[in-house]
């Protein structure tokens, strides 16, 4: 039989989440525990029975008379006239119920375990210590009337932490009891009973409780209701109960998880279980880290309050008091930090390090949101400082795995941005550090891809993206749930399938990049890389589909994350790719606006400058335009020192020149064509070797030079040994051929020309061979008759 399955409000599982959730739980899950003398615990009749049993065997007489009230009047009420009576000694009852809820050993706490481990803020009107057998260290952290450290802190404790709301039978004064006890708590409250009501208004107002337990007819529970409903009026923080009961309309701030036995409630938890694993399964290894620093952070405060009790050396007390100090700067720190309020967060960690300097924690922190406020606007100088602090931490311990990792992303990005490649083998030497402590940290494999996938892009080395891929590869093993891991792997295949032309490694890096997506839809690193590997299939395919395909993933990653610069160029790359397939002006235009405004915010964007003079040159070329195509040689001069479009900048200046030149008719800039191509030191990188035979040929029209038409023919015949399938060499060599022939007379050359001409025929077989066929006839006539004029085209 399929187990029922229950659909839980989004509210409630984004507290789970969050680490947001505090269950309240009331009597019914003590309902069937027993105690040392194997006495059910029951509900508050069989309470009350049992205390009047133990008055009777005393002796106590009034004890005869109100047992027969047992079931007419509501347990509260019998308790009350227990109270009010001056023959009976209230300190005898509060001595039975310590031995009543001392709990036998063998009971079953499954239930009260998984609570434990749904959450770590538990609050109960229970007075046995079921919790606190399921989970020891609750013992040390129990908040309750008198107990005002604990009550402080409950709300923002991150260890597990246990507020009875209604005390603890291990200290029977603490108990609420009877009506007077229901009075001073919640309706006339001393000093002590004031705290407990704000610690529990605290957390009604800024958390999500889940109720359970609680039966409507409880007079505990109601009296706790009233209360809440008075909070409610100012706040719409919604609550949750799992009841089988219809929720009267008074409680519309409880929103019933509705079930039809309370049998069941062992299988709700259990799925919210399950909730919760899912998504610890999404955190990264860096935020379980930082959860457990910050909870050692909570167990020193706890050791140093309790040791303040017992210093009496007034150095030593001076020094506690200050590291106590340093620790509460620092959690006010991170309360700024998780509500990114970076700079906030900065101060007070400045405060912390001020009075106890030297904590490796507070520098991490420290850096991670110097990191955060970089990151936006890549600021080199902000990434740098992170980089000192991870240091400083590094300094303070050698083992803080956590700095150590963000220290190489921090280098890695960094090193990006500077083409820097002494940071990414920093990097990789951290990450070696990371594993060295830990073989199995996922996110030091993905730090060490990235220094190779960052090298790759550097050098445009094949090993270098085989080398990242590797290691992504070896992060999916570890955990075939980490987003960054699939996004990553993607982007350093579509990478390498752009540097061979391999159209199948590309649609592997779609499939990783969409992997990473399902993981985590909000993956806005995952969108963009996917973009840019569908970007790479659309040049490669010729295909407007895939512009499209990209151009819409941006769209989506931007409203996630409209402040994400790399995404807006990625974005105006798609745009402008599909531009160029449509011959859509409008859109190669919006594409070089966006680039604008990413160059605006970040004056240092490579890529966001060549892809833009790419597009000046595009539509320069397409409207014999002068002044785009001078603003495209300016934007690659701009960046001609970036390391990793060096030899696309030398590329594409020789281009840009030559046709300016040709168009211009400017023999000064077709010999800066010419000086642009030579600086490339790869005869095979793109099509040099071409580009600079056509820039010859260009400066022989001009100069009618025979030695550049020579020059030409060279290389042209050294390109046709590296692209023997391109139809522009044989064509231009033709013309080169045809050029030579006219200026030195040689009937002979033409014999040449024409041997080429069939070869290109018989190639191609294209138009243009009748065209070269009337050239070269027009030319044999000119030679035989000795006219050596250049005859018309």
């Amino acid at each position: 039989m399929t187990a029922k399955t229950y659909s839980f409000h989004p509210e409630i599982l984004e507290a789970i989440k969050k680490d947001n959730l505090v269950m309240f739980v009331g009597a019914g899950l003590s309902f069937n525990l027993e105690n040392k003398q194997n006495q059910k615990i029951g509900d508050w009749n069989n309470l009350v029975l049992l205390i009047l049993n133990d008055l009777k065997n005393q002796n106590y007489e009034d004890a005869d008379l109100l047992i027969p009230l047992i079931g007419k009047f509501d347990p509260i009420d019998i308790l009350d006239l227990i109270e009010k009576r001056e023959t009976i000694n209230i300190g005898v009852i509060k001595n039975f119920t310590k031995g009543f809820f001392d709990l036998k050993e063998d009971n079953d706490l499954s239930l009260h375990d998984k609570i434990c481990k749904l959450t770590n803020q538990i609050i109960t009107t229970n007075y046995d210590c079921a919790f606190e057998e399921v989970n020891p260290m609750l013992r040390k952290n129990i908040a309750h009337t008198g107990n005002r450290h604990e009550l402080v802190n409950f709300t923002k404790s991150t260890i597990p932490t246990l507020f009875k709301l209604h005390g603890t039978y291990e200290r029977s004064d603490s108990m609420i009891l009877f009506s007077s006890d229901y009075d001073s708590l919640y309706t006339n409250p001393n000093n002590d009973a004031e705290l407990t009501l704000l610690t529990l208004r605290n957390t009604i107002l800024s958390k999500t409780v889940l109720f359970i337990g609680c039966s409507m007819s409880d007079f505990q529970i109601n009296e706790l209701f009233q209360y809440i409903k008075t909070l409610k009026g100012i706040h719409n923080q919604k609550h949750f109960i799992i009841t089988k009961n219809t929720l009267d309309s008074s409680l519309s701030f409880l929103e019933a998880i509705t079930i039809e036995d309370y049998s069941e409630t062992n299988l709700v938890i259990e799925q919210l279980l399950k909730e919760k694993e899912r998504f610890t399964s999404q955190k990264t290894p860096e935020q379980e880290l930082l959860e457990q620093q910050i909870n050692e952070t909570e167990k020193k405060v706890i050791f140093l309050e309790k040791k303040l009790d017992n210093v009496k050396n007034e150095s030593e007390r001076k020094n506690t008091l200050l590291e106590l100090g340093a620790i509460e700067f620092y959690k006010k720190g991170r309360e700024f930090e998780l509500k990114k309020d970076y700079d906030k967060a900065i101060e007070k960690y400045k405060m912390s390090n001020k009075l106890h300097p030297k904590k490796s924690i507070v520098y991490t922190s420290w850096a991670e949101c110097l990191k955060a406020i970089a990151k936006p606007k890549n600021n080199k100088e902000l990434y740098a400082k992170a980089i000192e602090k991870y240091e400083e931490a590094i300094e303070c311990d050698q083992e803080n795995i956590l700095a150590i990792n963000n220290l190489s992303d921090a280098q890695n990005t960094l090193g990006n941005l500077k083409n820097d490649e002494k940071l990414f083998l920093k990097a990789i030497e951290n990450c070696k550090k990371v594993l060295k402590l830990n073989s199995k940290y996922e996110n030091a494999f993905v730090n060490w891809g990235n220094s190779y996938l960052f090298l790759g892009l550097l050098k445009s080395e094949e090993n270098l993206f085989l080398s990242s891929i590797k290691m992504y590869e070896s992060a999916i093993e570890i955990n075939t749930n980490n987003c960054a891991s699939y996004s990553n792997l993607g982007h350093a295949l579509s990478q390498l399938g752009h540097l061979k032309n391999d159209r199948n490694l590309i649609k592997l890096a779609i499939k990783n990049c969409k992997k990473a997506i399902k993981i985590n839809p909000n993956s806005v690193e995952g969108y963009n890389n996917l973009a840019v590997a569908l970007t790479s299939l659309g040049i490669l395919k010729n295909k407007k589909k895939f512009h499209l395909q990209a151009i819409e993933y941006c769209e989506k990653a931007i409203e996630i994350n409209p402040n994400f610069t790399k995404l807006h160029s990625n974005h105006a790359l798609a745009l402008g790719n599909l531009g160029q397939l449509k011959n859509d002006q409008n859109l190669l235009k919006k594409a070089i606006e966006k680039y604008s405004l990413v160059t605006k915010d970040d004056p240092i964007y490579s890529s966001a400058i060549y892809n833009s003079g790419n597009f000046l040159y595009y539509l320069g070329k397409i409207n014999d335009d002068e002044k785009l195509i001078k603003q495209a040689i300016e934007k690659y001069k701009s960046i001609s020192s970036d390391k990793q479009f060096n030899l696309k900048i030398k590329y594409n200046l020789g281009t840009l020149y030559n046709f300016l030149g040709n168009l211009k008719n400017d023999e000064k800039l077709i010999k800066q064509a010419i000086e642009s191509y030579k600086k490339i030191p790869d005869s095979k990188y793109l099509r040099t070797t071409y580009k600079l035979g056509n820039a010859l040929y260009n400066l022989g029209n001009i100069t009618k030079d025979k030695k550049s038409y020579q020059k030409a023919l060279e290389k042209f015949e050294i390109a046709l040994t590296i692209e023997k399938n391109n139809p522009y060499i044989y064509v231009d060599r033709l013309n080169t051929l045809i050029e030579l022939t006219w200026l030195k007379k040689d009937i002979n050359l033409l014999k040449l020309v024409k041997e080429k001409n069939e070869e290109y025929f018989n190639l191609f077989g294209d138009i243009r061979y009748h065209t070269f066929e009337a050239k070269i006839s027009e030319i044999e006539n000119r030679l035989s008759h000795s006219i050596l004029k250049k005859p018309k085209n």
